[in-house]
């Protein structure tokens, strides 16, 4: 069976980038002494990416390559559960499921967990400025209940508000008329949500665009100019949905990929042979769908708009990180890229890596031994001194855990020197 896995990636804002609008958020100013940190969530996101080869045809993804070159890869690394709202309260709690009780998506945290301490909690009440956009816990309403951070701008869902308005989950969701072209796939599935296709809309208002364009205008801010806020550190979370369902994207994205050279996922009949039940029953949930989308011959236009929506995330993943090399806290700010589980496509592995700062890491190192996921205290390992978080102790089901160790046992580790052009690695 393929690993569920989830990406997450450790840097210094030291890449090469362009410049971002600023907006009216005041941004605090510089001079502390701890780091700010950068935290990038994607959704579904397999290892279809270009630094992991997980697709075997060609994927456009520029910017998640830059970053991975200079971190640290953990290819070994597993989410705590395959479902988003579970995953999620464990990555942000540093509390698994089975301590948490949170299984599936149709929970909510706050109401059972209300002592629960999460990583902007944790952050804020150590003298860190948090400030957030999108879908970083689950992106229903209760899952980012009130008091976690300083600002949160929350994913409106304008993408397919028809499907979405007038349910208690999206009470912020305006109304919007069902589309004619609606499915634009051309097949109805399961759910309004599992549909794919390009939208009538300009790329500056799909939802994940003017999410990053939140945290983007936030890292361009200029400090003592733009803003008049104390010099404590900042903690910035930037959600993106894609590549989850609808994978609605621009056409420009699906440009990137002629449907000839779209290479078909070869099925693996005996990938669920090693789980229990329970997961197997999830996994072929929707198998009936699947095989109504290659009947229709709708496989090929679906893997294309997979790759196409991986494609828009590393986008917009690639305007957050120019602001941030463009603005005054490249210098001193460690981003956190991570993926709560992956994509049964039919592959679910992912990646996880890390970095840390200069002269004291190997970029583009691969760690292939698993690290503690979650790891228990939010902050530990990633580079801000904060004290480890102490959850209620009925919350507690292992002792707190930190990726610092393997982070560092990679970091001693001697590593390849770099070929001359032309060369090649002898076996």
């Amino acid at each position: 069976m393929s690993r569920l896995t989830i990406l997450l990636a450790l840097v210094l804002g030291i890449l090469p980038a362009r410049g971002q609008p600023t907006t009216d958020i005041r941004l605090p100013a510089t001079g502390q002494s701890r780091p700010n940190v950068l935290f990038l969530a994607v959704d579904d996101m397999n290892d279809w990416v270009g630094c992991l080869g997980g697709y075997p045809g060609k994927v456009h993804t520029p910017h998640l390559d830059r970053l991975a070159a200079i971190g640290t890869a953990f290819t070994n690394a597993h989410c705590a559960a395959p479902v988003c709202c579970p995953s999620r309260a464990a990555a942000m709690s540093g509390l698994l499921p089975t301590t948490t009780g949170i299984y599936n998506n149709q929970q909510w945290w706050k109401p059972n967990l209300p002592g629960l301490r999460t990583i902007p909690v944790h952050f804020r009440e150590n003298g860190y400025y948090t400030i957030g956009s999108g879908k970083i816990f689950h992106h229903t309403a209760g899952n980012n209940p009130p008091g976690q951070w300083h600002h949160f701008q929350r994913m409106l869902f304008n993408d397919n508000a028809w499907i979405r308005h007038g349910s208690p989950n999206y009470p912020w969701t305006k109304p919007k008329p069902r589309p004619d072209q609606f499915p634009y796939s051309g097949i109805k599935l399961y759910s309004g949500e599992a549909d794919w296709g390009a939208l009538p809309l300009p790329e500056a208002d799909y939802d994940d665009f003017v999410t990053a364009d939140y945290a983007a205008g936030f890292l361009s801010i200029i400090p003592g100019r733009d803003s008049p806020q104390p010099d404590d550190p900042f903690f910035l979370a930037c959600g993106l949905f894609h590549p989850h369902m609808p994978w609605y994207v621009p056409q420009r994205f699906l440009d990137l990929y002629p449907p000839d050279e779209i290479v078909i996922p070869e099925p693996r009949p005996e990938d669920l042979d090693d789980i229990p039940p329970p997961g197997k029953k999830l996994a072929l949930r929707k198998a009936d769908d699947l095989a109504r989308i290659r009947k229709a011959g709708k496989w090929r236009s679906a893997v294309r708009h997979y790759l196409a929506s991986i494609s828009f995330a590393d986008a917009q993943i690639g305007r957050v990180l120019d602001a941030l090399q463009t603005g005054a806290y490249a210098g001193n700010t460690i981003i956190v890229l991570w993926s709560d589980h992956g994509w049964l496509a039919p592959r679910r592995k992912g990646p996880l890596a890390q970095a840390h700062p200069l002269g004291r890491s190997h970029p583009g190192a691969p760690h292939r031994r698993p690290p503690a996921l979650p790891p228990q205290g939010p902050a530990r390992g990633s580079g801000p001194a904060l004290p480890p978080t102490r959850q209620p102790r009925r919350h507690l089901s292992h002792p707190h855990r930190s990726l610092r160790p393997s982070r560092d046992r990679q970091s001693r580790r001697p590593q390849p020197r770099p070929l001359a052009p032309g060369s090649r690695q002898e076996a």
